[in-house]
């Protein structure tokens, strides 16, 4: 794990976040105001609660998973008890399609495996660009939330490659 490596680096000893980006994630606004942003939001600093925890962002598919696991927010000192569990899940349920089913397991008994998943919410944080239009329409408006999930799993495959290349390139202006 990344944590146990940080771990060895005496350089490392004063980061105490890591933020997780799926590869399909893109970054649109500035990334340290979105981060404070949540940070104060959630309390993420000054959480309470001593139990261990990841911050994901609510799926847009709510209905069947609680959580996305395509940005994570993840304490260095806490959240390996997390980490632990899911991968624990993730080998008791190999038919598992979606890692996202795996995280419903561990939301639905978080007493169980000691491990709070904090849903937060999307508001203008991420954008799903999946349907018709969604990248032209974010193009002509230059309007990008903090994070873009492409879906480069289902969607992505239909976007036409050089409309992709001018979003990207928008983007990153």
């Amino acid at each position: 794990l990344v944590i146990d490596y940080m771990n060895t680096v005496p350089e490392l000893d004063n980061i105490d976040w890591l933020y997780y980006l799926d590869i399909d994630m893109m970054i649109g606004a500035p990334f340290i105001d979105f981060v404070k942003e949540l940070h104060d939001r959630y309390n993420i600093d000054n959480d309470s609660d001593a139990t261990p925890s990841l911050h994901m962002f609510q799926d847009p598919h709510g209905s069947k998973f609680k959580v996305n696991s395509g940005f994570i927010i993840i304490d260095r000192h806490t959240s390996n008890r997390c980490l632990e569990a899911w991968r624990d899940e993730i080998d008791e349920h190999p038919d598992f399609k979606f890692d996202q089913l795996t995280l419903n397991e561990i939301k639905r008994d978080e007493e169980k495996h000691n491990c709070k998943l904090v849903g937060m919410h999307r508001d203008k944080y991420v954008t799903f660009p999946a349907g018709d239009g969604a990248l032209e329409k974010m193009i002509r408006d230059k309007d990008y939330s903090p994070l873009i999930h492409i879906f480069n799993s289902c969607f992505a495959k239909r976007m036409d490659p050089k409309l992709m290349y001018r979003f990207v390139c928008y983007v990153l202006e």
